[in-house]
């Protein structure tokens, strides 16, 4: 048991060395935004960042850290960045005394878990929204458990075999004020910073891999606490140029879609 004192987490968002320009890690300040709402003191987290440190560099803090869960945050063209710091970690973490939790999650787990799993069988993989997931993985080791089948979102092995659980959608009126690791970083170098004011699409065209992340339909943030995000953003990093990661910013379809938007303008 090791509630009587605080779950420490790193999350280290990768992203692909081949991709041009310098973006915000949303997935990462999202759900460390969300973890450090839910749990409050009871958690020190920390973020790092492929874009902003090299991978040897996010190895040796982690080492210097000792969190009881590593999570990997992994962007389509990381594949490369996940094996270079997947050896350092097992590395260093062979010498502590108690071992981490290892989780993977974004893009490449979503889409790739099986054939990750072949590589490395001791990992947890989040497919979807990660919320919830990582909700529930921090919640089983404040309690000193390591049985996750009650755990939406997930894909592990256990003897060999693959256990896949129930696939939940987050309810989006939970959502909190993402953290701002990396933003200074992001905006002094020029790069885009990203936010998000919807999740989903209500459509399912065959060409696009967008449902298989929510599964749900075009669902909004309140815009209140979008604009919030954007003055917070404006006011603290001087940031006034913002990307937003909407599947489908207008909500095509919905009867809410075009006063969404007009309420964010």
């Amino acid at each position: 048991m090791i509630s009587n004192r605080e779950v420490k987490i790193s999350l280290s968002a990768l992203a692909s060395p081949f991709y041009p320009v310098m973006v915000s890690p949303v997935a990462a300040m999202v759900l460390s935004g969300y973890l450090k709402k839910v749990f409050k003191n009871a958690i020190d987290i920390v973020v790092h960042y492929s874009q902003v440190e090299p991978i040897y560099k996010i190895v040796e803090a982690i080492n210097r850290e000792r969190p009881d869960i590593i999570g990997f945050s992994l962007q389509a063209g990381s594949e490369e960045q996940i094996d270079e710091a997947m050896r350092g970690v097992m590395s260093v973490v062979s010498t502590w005394q108690a071992q981490p939790l290892i989780v993977f999650g974004n893009v490449l787990a979503t889409f790739a878990a099986k054939i990750l799993l072949e590589k490395y069988p001791e990992i947890l993989m989040v497919i979807g929204e990660g919320e919830y997931a990582l909700e529930g993985i921090v919640k089983k080791v404040l309690a000193g458990k390591n049985d996750f089948a009650t755990i939406p979102n997930l894909i592990y092995k256990v003897k060999g075999k693959i256990v896949e659980t129930n696939r939940c959608v987050f309810d989006l009126n939970k959502i909190s004020m993402l953290s701002f690791d990396y933003v200074k970083e992001v905006s002094k170098r020029q790069g885009h910073i990203w936010i998000e004011s919807s999740r989903g699409c209500s459509f399912r065209c065959t060409f696009c891999s967008r449902y298989s992340v929510r599964m749900s339909k075009w669902s909004p943030i309140a815009p209140n606490k979008v604009i919030e995000e954007i003055a917070q953003l404006h006011a603290k990093f001087g940031v006034n140029h913002f990307r937003f990661t909407d599947d489908d910013f207008m909500g095509t379809g919905s009867a809410d879609g075009v006063f969404h938007a007009e309420e964010i303008a």
